[in-house]
């Protein structure tokens, strides 16, 4: 179950034009090139961990870069 929902945290993420990749630490990090990274971990304990590392995505993906 905990895979799952990790993978539809990264299908998402790429769908928004997010670079996916894995820190040290073994989470994950989700970068582009206006907002700042994003980080969501690799077993998240929480039943709402995966619907609220989509909601911080989305806004992340939505957010205007400050000048």
């Amino acid at each position: 179950m905990v895979k799952d929902g990790v993978h539809k945290v990264i299908a998402e993420a790429k769908k928004l034009g997010f670079a996916v990749s894995k820190t040290r630490g073994d989470h994950w990090k989700f970068s582009r090139p206006d907002p700042p990274p994003v980080f969501f971990s690799s077993t998240p304990s929480d039943a709402r961990a995966f619907k609220n590392g989509l909601a911080k995505l989305r806004r992340a993906a939505t957010s205007i870069p400050q000048p």
